[in-house]
């Protein structure tokens, strides 16, 4: 397949691009094994194309947000999802501090309008979709887009069922 000199030091070739050596060893005929999954493959390539990705999402796991009669602006979205980001502080803000005639401090102890504003404001975690939806959507999207005769048996299908349930939790 490849060649390597005892002279370089540890070269490993790249399976990425094997267009060259493909074109190297020229036509070949399909293996039997290999003749037999083709349509399957097929098949699958046909169905995720017709596949609605979208719906199935849709469906699975519902929308958060609260829709408007009109399209809001994707910046004000982002606007009003954003979390209110805490930031490391050696030393108190003087933006929270008022100063009384002296020059003594004096803390402000309830929340001014913009921490309320910003805590009333949702948060990322509040529009995520739980695991269980997400499970649901993709054993919908696996069922509609890899064909039944593809697993073999049903018990080949759950076992895989199972392995999803254990990636996604």
């Amino acid at each position: 397949m490849f060649e390597v000199s005892k002279y370089e030091p540890s070269y490993i070739p790249d399976f990425a691009d094997r267009d060259n050596e493909i074109e190297r060893l020229g036509p070949c005929k399909t293996p039997r094994r290999v003749k037999a999954v083709l349509p399957l493959l097929e098949k699958l390539i046909w169905r995720h194309g017709k596949c609605k990705y979208r719906l199935l999402r849709d469906m699975s796991c519902p929308s958060k947000v609260q829709l408007v009669e009109n399209d809001m602006d994707g910046t004000l979205i982002l606007d009003m999802m954003s979390e209110n980001m805490s930031q490391l502080r050696s030393q108190t803000s003087l933006k929270l501090n008022s100063f009384d005639s002296e020059g003594k401090t004096i803390s402000a102890f309830g929340l001014t309008q913009v921490q309320q504003a910003a805590k009333s404001k949702p948060r990322f975690v509040d529009f995520a979709s739980g695991y269980s939806e997400v499970y649901k959507y993709v054993i919908w999207v696996t069922n509609a887009v890899i064909p039944k005769s593809f697993w073999g048996t049903r018990a080949n299908f759950r076992l895989v069922c199972q392995h999803i349930k254990k990636f996604i939790v």
